[in-house]
């Protein structure tokens, strides 16, 4: 993996892991009338990445088919600004006095959509 931020800039950099998250449906795999393996899951994993040079990013998207394209472009890849560390944000937790719901938020997330907490 290659931060495309430092590749249009002509500079290397090292890719860290932050957080990950998925929602949680159920996908059984299955095997096709060649006998192949398949397993289409419809699962959304979203993955936090940090360069060394201080960008921040997010691949959201399916896990790929090991045995066909399913899946294969549906990778999205969001910046965020320069500098904003994914490891150090934090959620927050807020009761929405209407319903009484508790609302949680995630600052990343909220960057990404470009909406105001």
């Amino acid at each position: 993996m290659i931060c495309e931020k430092c590749k249009e800039l002509s500079q290397k950099s090292v890719i860290t892991f932050g957080k990950c998250y998925s929602t949680s449906l159920r996908c059984d795999p299955y095997y096709d009338e060649y006998g192949m393996y398949h397993y289409h899951d419809n699962n959304c994993y979203t993955q936090h990445y940090d360069c060394s040079k201080g960008h921040s990013f997010v691949v959201t998207g399916p896990l790929q088919c090991p045995n066909c394209d399913w899946g294969k472009n549906k990778k999205i890849t969001k910046y965020l600004t320069v500098g904003t560390n994914v490891s150090s944000n934090v959620i927050h937790l807020k009761t929405d006095e209407s319903t009484g719901n508790l609302i949680v938020s995630n600052s990343i997330l909220t960057e990404i959509s470009g909406e105001s907490q």
